[in-house]
């Protein structure tokens, strides 16, 4: 048996920033070859050659919102080899989802939930019914669902994701201090309740040696100077963020860090994040959200305003950049409570802002207050370069749109960015965000 998996790309790949390794299609692709599966791996965003699909068994895709097209279209170029070949979707499906890709393309199983033991199981399984977290057809045809699988509650006996199986070199981000850029995930899981996110409540954490055992790897076997921790939660356990960046320390690795994907305010203080600064860390992302404090309290939050205020001022004291993450055009919404975000956003004055639209996604607490209003195929594109793909109530599509350009305007189309930006990254760098921000029609 030999396996191939795939991540392919969106249609449109420029409004995409960033470009990293696929941790999650890359763990599967290690813990494949450790059980004596022969796997290969092509992520798409960075190896435009396909491999020739009749060499395999087994092919995987690992799906998002954004690339069922071009997904679509490699299934009906495998269906056209004719043979036996397995196809598996596997990403962030629920299962209702799941269903429509066996319906409505004869895929042979999805996966729900991790991929790594699911997929190995599946594969060498006599009977897939047998195996939990698939979503398949029955003897008689019927799509089902063959119930949770266990979550993997002990990370560190996963090998490390695969990533000497893809060139590393062409990884990037726009927000970096070195090159190359990689990406790690120390933890699995988020236990916040917010109303507009789908995620695993069940937080686990490698050990503090076992992720800086990957750092040092990356760094001195790949040539990785640079990761992007992809943690919804690095801070979680303070302890452990703090032992991790302690080894860092003592080992003498020559690394940056940065948590882009954001760290909770009310799970990180002034010395923990001192601690984080001397590891290496040079930016972070908080997510307040919104600027209007009813907002929060209506999509979960549990933190304050000021809290928000309180960390970037101790970030600012310690030289880490900051990047505030936001969504407008929530289903409650007015003109009004967008305004509070776009001012609360100013005051805030971080380094970097990001103003997201609200998209509804299926499982989240938040769709079921919208489902009935979708307008158009779920596509997560529209949360950076589109419109909102619901019925807002109080904002039409038009508003939103101007919204969203004065938004980004406000915040950057002043000196005091521009020369700030300009001293914080290269003019490629600069140049690959502009290009960014007209192809996406952001500003």
């Amino acid at each position: 048996m030999k396996a191939l998996l795939v991540f392919p790309t969106p249609k449109r790949e420029e409004v995409y920033f960033n470009t990293l390794p696929p941790l999650g299609m890359l763990t599967i692709a290690s813990y494949l070859e450790s059980k004596s599966i022969p796997t290969d791996v092509v992520d798409c965003h960075v190896t435009r050659k396909m491999k020739n699909f009749a060499d395999y068994d087994v092919i995987c895709f690992s799906v998002n919102v954004a690339n069922v097209e071009n997904t679509v279209e490699y299934i009906k170029e495998i269906r056209a080899l004719g043979g036996n070949r397995k196809i598996i979707i596997g990403g962030p499906q629920d299962a209702h989802r799941a269903e429509f890709w066996v319906r409505e393309h004869g895929v042979n199983a999805v996966v729900i939930g991790e991929g790594e033991i699911i997929i190995h199981n599946y594969l060498t399984a006599a009977d897939p019914l047998t195996v939990k977290g698939l979503v398949v057809k029955d003897p008689h045809g019927k799509i089902v669902f063959t119930g949770p699988a266990p979550l993997v509650m002990k990370l560190d006996t996963l090998p490390f994701a695969a990533l000497d199986k893809v060139p590393i070199h062409k990884y990037n981000s726009p927000f970096k201090q070195a090159f190359p850029i990689s990406s790690i995930i120390t933890s699995r899981g988020c236990p916040s309740q917010c109303t507009f996110c789908f995620h695993n409540p069940v937080w686990r954490q490698r050990s503090a040696k076992n992720v800086v055992d990957e750092m040092e790897w990356q760094h001195k076997k790949l040539g990785v100077n640079e990761f992007w921790v992809a943690d919804d939660n690095f801070t979680l356990n303070r302890q452990r963020a703090w032992d991790i960046c302690e080894d860092i320390i003592k080992r003498g690795l020559n690394i940056k860090l940065q948590c882009k994907n954001g760290i909770r305010v009310d799970k990180v203080d002034y010395e923990l994040l001192k601690k984080m600064k001397e590891a290496g860390v040079w930016l972070v992302s908080v997510a307040p959200e919104s600027g209007n404090p009813e907002t929060l309290i209506r999509v979960k939050k549990d933190f304050t305003l000021e809290r928000v205020d309180q960390v970037v001022k101790w970030c600012k004291e310690l030289d880490i950049k900051t990047v505030a993450l936001f969504i407008i055009g929530l289903p409650w919404e007015t003109p009004k409570d967008i305004y509070d975000t776009l001012e609360f956003a100013r005051k805030l004055n971080a380094d970097f802002v990001q103003f997201a639209r609200y998209t509804p996604i299926e499982g989240t607490p938040l769709y079921e207050e919208v489902k009935d209003r979708l307008v158009g195929e779920f596509n997560d594109v529209a949360i950076h370069a589109g419109t909102l793909n619901y019925n807002a109530p109080h904002i039409s599509a038009e508003e939103m749109g101007a919204f969203y350009k004065t938004a980004y305007r406000s915040y950057y189309l002043r000196l005091s960015k521009i020369f700030n930006i300009l001293r914080m990254l290269s003019l490629r760098d600069i140049f690959y965000s502009l290009k960014y921000t007209l192809a996406s029609g952001n500003m």
